[in-house]
């Protein structure tokens, strides 16, 4: 699947891949490189609350 970077970097995660992770509006991300690929990782509420 290919999608664009837009204004200020952002891009959309296509639909069906939202759906097949569980991933809705305002859930965290963690964002990572591995080699030379961009990895993008649901982060579960729980932690999110022991980061802050």
């Amino acid at each position: 699947m290919l999608v664009q970077v837009k204004k200020r970097a952002q891009i959309t995660i296509p639909l069906q891949i939202r759906k097949a992770m569980g991933i809705k509006e305002g859930d965290m991300l963690e964002v990572g490189l591995k080699e030379s690929e961009i990895v993008l990782k649901p982060v579960m509420n729980r932690t999110v609350e022991l980061m802050h």
